[in-house]
Formats: structure tokens, sequence, C-alpha cells
């Protein structure tokens, strides 16, 4: 259910630094990420996050933990 993912959403470290990073800004190159969240930077000016949710485009990013 969405309160399922929101509460692995909140206690994901990783998906945490995703939302961090979505919110801040992503850097210039993909090195100055942190190793695991690499991944993300072909995809980076489609994502976004609301109620601790990562989306992608309009579909929700599912936490590691589910």
């Amino acid at each position: 259910t969405y309160e399922q993912i929101q509460t692995a959403a909140r206690t994901d470290p990783e998906y945490s630094k995703l939302k961090s990073v979505i919110t801040c800004g992503f850097p210039k190159n993909n090195q100055s990420l942190e190793p695991n969240l690499r991944g993300y930077w072909e995809v980076r000016s489609r994502l976004s996050h609301a109620d601790d949710i990562i989306y992608m485009d309009q579909r929700i990013v599912i936490p590691q933990k589910l």
C-alpha cells in the first residue's frame, strides 16, 4: 500500500539520500555522486518527490526494503 511505501521510504538510508539529492540538486557530474546513487544520473531530470515518496515521471520509485 501507499502507507507501506511511505514507511519504507522513511527508513531506507539510500532512499533518503536520493531524496536529498533531488531536493538540493544533482552535482555537475555523476562522479560526484555516491556510487550507489550513480544509477539515477541518467534519469535525474525525471525524478521528483512528494510525501516522502520518490517518483520517476508519474511512477513511484520503490524503496529497496520492499
